[in-house]
């Protein structure tokens, strides 16, 4: 054993007994604390100096611009927190709501009482959304097969504007364009041959299907104007058209109904919100790359560090690991 004596680095409780493992080591742990000792630390120190200073110009520049959002996370348990919360929340809830109603081919007022009538009727959002999707774009097919067969029937087929035998032609059309519409006696446009709004569509579609009983015949028809999702969507126009009304009103009083100038506003907050997330994101990686070239500086210089010093550290390592097995050992023997 070496009679070299390894002066103690480390104070802590129990470090006598440290110190009695570190002479163990001998001359190999001696040799590897002096290389350690010997290690250029200005390197390291200007590393650490670096990273201290471009923290501290970071935290600055944050408190000064506020770019990361501190004003908020200041106020996060205060009303500033909770009005940003609400605004973001019911602009998101207003943007949904009017993209949906794109979707569904109505005005967002009638989309809101709808959508409600239906939610009470066990329909879902996701559901309804499809059911009604697949009911615009029935209407539009319609309307523009009946208009192919050269305006010579209304929606309902009863307007004949043309004779003999280009008539007989266009009814054969209509009958195959409106067919489930017409079966339910069902009329697409006004009698200024423009569409009906989508809402007073509905209301007659459900006062006829409430009053048809419930067999093929409506599941055909069904299927044929809602698609797949008409099962789902019984329970709702079961209501009839006073039943539906009635729940549309209910939405109006509880203020569920949204105007176009809500969903522009909701749709604007969030794209604004989308902008600033992503100019915080850009700001904060153009402050990385100012700061990158003097942590890269000091990271190469803490690197050189280990690689000139590897095989003292592993040597110190190695001989760390058989005194530990020998320690464990005796430990194990004792019992």
């Amino acid at each position: 054993m070496a009679k070299n004596t390894i002066v103690q680095r480390i104070s802590l409780d129990g470090g006598e007994a440290i110190k009695s493992q570190l002479q163990a080591l001998g001359s190999a742990g001696e040799r590897a604390f002096k290389q350690m000792a010997a290690v250029d630390r200005a390197n390291f120190e200007k590393f650490s100096a670096s990273l201290g200073k471009a923290r501290t110009d970071l935290a600055a520049f944050v408190k000064n611009t506020a770019l990361l959002g501190t004003g908020l996370a200041a106020a996060a348990g205060g009303a500033g927190a909770a009005v940003f919360s609400l605004a973001k929340s019911s602009a998101e809830s207003a943007d949904e709501a009017g993209k949906n109603a794109q979707k569904t081919g109505l005005q967002i007022d009638a989309y809101g009482r709808l959508e409600f009538a239906a939610k009470q009727a066990n329909v879902s959002q996701d559901q309804f959304v499809s059911s009604m999707s697949k009911l615009n774009k029935s209407i539009a097919e319609a309307a523009a097969q009946t208009s192919k067969a050269g305006g010579t029937f209304d929606a309902s087929g009863v307007t004949v504007t043309r004779f003999g035998a280009a008539t007989e032609k266009a009814a054969e059309k209509t009958e195959t364009a409106g067919t489930a519409f017409d079966r339910l006696g069902i009329k697409l446009k006004d009698a200024n041959g423009k569409l009906r709004p989508t809402e007073a569509i509905i209301g007659d579609l459900a006062e006829a299907f409430s009053r048809l009983e419930d067999g093929p015949v409506k599941v055909a028809l069904g299927m044929e104007i809602f698609g797949k999702s008409f099962a789902d969507l019984i329970p709702f126009l079961n209501q009839g058209r006073d039943g539906i009304r009635d729940l549309g009103k209910e939405a109006d009083k509880l203020g569920l109904t949204l105007t176009a100038a809500d969903t522009a506003l909701g749709d604007n907050l969030g794209d604004t919100l989308d902008e600033l997330a992503g100019a915080i994101f850009g700001i904060k990686r153009k402050l990385g790359l100012l700061f990158a070239p003097i942590v890269l500086a000091g990271a190469e210089g803490f690197r050189d560090i280990i690689v000139q010093n590897k095989d003292a550290i592993l040597q110190f390592g190695a001989e760390a690991a058989r005194v530990t097995a020998g320690v464990l050992g005796a430990i194990c023997c004792t019992f």
